[in-house]
């Protein structure tokens, strides 16, 4: 029987089976299981062998549980956590300041002026098209056209007032240093994991039962 696991299983790697690890950046998750549907070894079916392996696995899902819990709670990692937050926070709204600064000046509002006749026009030449018995027209393409250009000529306004922005530019590598602490923390979770004595000795009846089940299926 083998389940898929989260973050901290990648520790159990060739004991229980094949892990997967998810999140992504800003990374603010627990450190919890998530287990998936379980598959069944090949060995002959309800023996005590079978039974063993699946209870000595489940000790080691349970003592990762316990152990990445602890984890959790402990006040340095709660603290690395609130601080990669905080940084993610402070650059959001950084970064949110400088792109309204964009769209309220007389460019910006003019953009979005054209962008919106445009939408308006491409509506309209869409319903065309559709009364016609067509999906779209060279109208709609052209007009489709110009609406992509006007938006893309507005994000690169914002794109550049954010990396002419040094305040933004300070505050993102903040949250990026932030956030790559806490990663190193939670590396650093999984190497510490396979050294606990709990682990270990949860890791050795898993084994054990697992030569036994090897065993009776031959």
């Amino acid at each position: 029987m083998r389940r898929t696991m989260w973050i901290i299983c990648c520790a159990i790697v060739g004991l229980a089976g094949p892990t997967a690890l998810g999140g992504g950046i800003p990374r603010f998750c627990s450190i919890g299981m998530n287990f998936g549907p379980p598959e069944v070894d090949s060995a002959p079916s309800g023996s005590a062998s079978d039974a063993g392996v699946g209870t000595a696995r489940d000790q080691l899902h349970r003592v990762a549980i316990v152990l990445s819990r602890q984890f959790e709670v402990s006040p340095d990692y709660q603290a690395a956590r609130l601080a990669a937050m905080q940084a993610f926070s402070a650059y959001q709204t950084a970064r949110a300041a400088v792109i309204q600064q964009v769209q309220s000046s007389p460019q910006g509002l003019a953009a979005n002026v054209e962008i919106d006749r445009l939408e308006r026009q491409l509506n309209q030449a869409r319903e065309e098209a559709k009364m016609a018995g067509r999906d779209h027209s060279d109208k709609t393409d052209a007009i489709a056209m110009a609406l992509l250009n006007a938006r893309s000529a507005l994000s690169q306004q914002e794109a550049e007032a954010l990396a002419a922005d040094q305040g933004v530019s300070t505050l993102r590598y903040a949250w990026l240093d932030a956030n790559a602490a806490l990663e190193s923390m939670r590396d650093d979770l999984a190497s510490r994991l396979q050294t606990d004595p709990q682990w270990k000795n949860a890791k050795a009846q898993l084994e054990q039962a697992r030569g036994a089940l090897a065993s009776a299926a031959e």
